[in-house]
């Protein structure tokens, strides 16, 4: 309930899975879990340039590497 409130209300700061472009030290086309505004009723923006610790960036690397694993899996099974 709080998900689609934040999503509706303009302003809000939350996260949500969305497509990367290689924010984040992400895979660009990879979709994970981003720090996002909402910028109208449904629509949002990534927040760009957050700081992070080295604990966060070598979470996000594990992370990533698991998402690319996960997608290069399934290509051959579309």
């Amino acid at each position: 309930m709080d998900h689609v409130h934040d999503l509706v209300t303009p302003g809000k700061v939350h996260s949500v899975a969305v497509k990367s472009n290689g924010e984040y030290g992400f895979d660009p086309n990879v979709w994970a879990g981003m720090p996002v505004r909402t910028t109208t009723a449904g629509a949002y923006e990534v927040i760009k340039g957050l700081p992070m610790d080295a604990f966060a960036k070598e979470k996000i690397a594990a992370t990533n590497a698991e998402l690319v694993g996960e997608r290069d899996t399934v290509k051959g099974m579309l």
